[in-house]
């Protein structure tokens, strides 16, 4: 279900973005920066970027989107999908992680 982000001017935005049309790949945030406006607003690495200040980003390439992100100046308006299973209001995950198998002699605690 997508939903609607709104971040206050000016930038720093606090995203790094991946994919666009010319990768072949869909409008993905990648990182995150702690404290920022897109950490506030509860974006999330792995959120897709859907629409950019109303406009869709299915035919955007990665430099149209980021040259739109930054004409961005009072505000940026980002529209997102969340494909995987974390909350809306938190990057974190609504259910639990399941266990990483140990490779043995990789454990800390380990000895040989």
């Amino acid at each position: 279900m997508p939903q609607n982000v709104i971040l206050p001017g000016p930038a720093p935005w606090g995203f790094r973005l991946s994919g666009g049309i010319d990768f072949n790949q869909p409008l993905i945030i990648t990182r995150i920066t702690p404290g920022s406006k897109a950490s506030t607003a509860n974006l999330c690495p792995g959120d897709v970027i859907v629409a950019i200040n109303g406009l869709s980003t299915e035919n955007m390439t990665h430099n149209d989107a980021q040259e739109r992100i930054k004409a961005a100046a009072h505000q940026l308006s980002l529209r997102i999908e969340r494909y995987v299973n974390i909350s809306l209001h938190t990057c974190k995950p609504t259910s639990p992680t399941p266990h990483q198998a140990i490779v043995p002699g990789t454990h800390p605690q380990e000895q040989d």
